[in-house]
């Protein structure tokens, strides 16, 4: 499992920010993955 974890597809940077924006980051980030993967 540590390998899954090694090498990241996207990073996220959420420093500095408020709730809930880095949640909605992370919402949308995961959006645009399933579309992504869905192609």
């Amino acid at each position: 499992m540590s390998e899954l974890f090694s090498t990241p597809d996207h990073t996220l940077d959420a420093l500095g920010l408020r709730c809930p924006e880095p949640v909605m980051m992370v919402r949308k980030t995961v959006r645009t993955m399933l579309v992504a993967r869905r192609c």
